[in-house]
């Protein structure tokens, strides 16, 4: 009988670790949070589309990103941020993939702007009407 008893203890103890190995990393959820001056939210919406959304669509295609959009709070609390760009990645090297391709996209944007500027064109992508913060979360 008490055989069994150690048995049955010993079973369950070795299924616990079993469970325990099983249980995979919760994703991250990486925000930044936007103040967009009031009139300028297409130009922001705009500029998601244009500078953003290409890139986490790439990551997203490459499987670094697992999700992202873009939110507005249906209430707007004064100096609360009025839109949010969110992404959900596995892990902190896809964080940092993300980061590294957004700086690139806004090193090439600016680059190209400069250069049109200097031939007597050229396109301004951001005026200044927007400011951000940015934020990170663990999944529970």
């Amino acid at each position: 009988m008490t055989k069994r008893v150690f048995f049955c203890a010993l079973l369950m103890l070795v299924s616990c670790f079993g469970v325990a190995a099983q249980e995979a990393q919760q994703p991250l959820t990486f925000w930044y949070e936007y103040h967009v001056n009031p009139g300028k939210e297409d130009e922001f919406l705009n500029l998601v589309k244009t500078v953003g959304a290409p890139v986490r669509d790439k990551l997203m295609a490459d499987g670094v990103v697992m999700a992202w959009g873009v939110e507005a709070p249906v209430i707007r609390v004064p100096e609360n941020a009025t839109h949010m760009i969110w992404y959900m990645v596995a892990d902190y090297a896809g964080v940092q993939k993300v980061e590294d391709a957004m700086n690139a996209q806004i090193a090439k944007l600016t680059d190209e702007a400069a250069k049109g500027s200097a031939a007597g064109g050229g396109r301004k992508w951001a005026d200044g009407a927007i400011r951000g913060d940015y934020g990170f979360l663990e999944d529970a």
